[in-house]
């Protein structure tokens, strides 16, 4: 007599499967990371036309009133005029850190003359503080020219600001690699090394330089402190 077989266990109903706990986390990581954007674009957005109100009204001041104001008050007011301008520059460059990148702006663009519209941008800053920069070689890079001017422009500015020394020293130069090209920022003040970039000016720079396809990181030199970027090829 044939030996029964039973059948094989019932399998419950399980419903449609269910992506793993780390592909949901991914999931919510990037939505919760679309939203942040989101969020700082609109208050960038919305913070930038008052400073510009305030921006204005003080420069107006500066240039009517500064002769009726003593030494002290006047060093006030050029401090404020200088913090709204600061202030500016981080707010544009938080609206652009916030903007999808557009691989079809890059171009072929020489480094050469981002650094030097970031110099003329920054003469007033560049002649009170009496810094010195110095430009090794700089190669023509894949890039928006737009961005990579407010790159060296944040950069060279963040040197200057944040060395107490009488006369800030500052030197860029570049080198091409088989991959991408390496930036070197360095500069003759306290600086700051570290992983992750500290200061929400160097956090838009690194959003910058990623737009780019590189990455941005410091690091301590002898007498002073470099910024390190890279920036892809392709």
């Amino acid at each position: 007599m044939p030996t029964a077989v039973s059948p094989p266990p019932s399998t419950p109903n399980r419903g449609p499967a269910e992506a793993p706990p780390s592909d949901r986390r991914e999931a919510e990581l990037q939505q919760q990371v679309a939203e942040l954007r989101e969020f700082a674009y609109m208050a960038a957005h919305d913070l930038a036309e008052p400073l510009r109100t305030v921006s204005g009204y003080v420069q107006l001041l500066a240039r009517r009133r500064a002769a009726r104001l003593d030494p002290q008050a006047s060093e006030w007011l050029r401090m404020a005029v200088e913090g709204a301008a600061r202030m500016q520059d981080l707010l544009e460059g938080a609206l652009a850190a916030c903007q999808a990148p557009d691989r079809d702006a890059r171009r072929l663009s020489p480094s050469a003359d981002a650094v030097a519209a970031a110099l003329a941008n920054l003469r007033r800053m560049i002649e009170q503080r009496r810094a010195v920069v110095r430009c090794g070689n700089l190669p023509a890079v894949l890039a928006e020219p737009a961005l990579l001017t407010r790159l060296f422009q944040n950069l060279i500015a963040n040197a200057i600001r944040h060395n107490p020394g009488a006369a800030p020293e500052i030197s860029i130069e570049g080198e091409e690699r088989a991959w991408d090209w390496l930036f070197r920022v360095a500069d003759n003040g306290p600086g700051i090394a570290g992983s992750p970039v500290p200061g929400l000016g160097l956090q838009i720079c690194a959003r910058n330089v990623e737009r780019h396809g590189g990455r941005l990181w410091t690091a301590r030199a002898r007498g002073g402190a470099v910024v390190c970027f890279t920036l892809a090829k392709s």
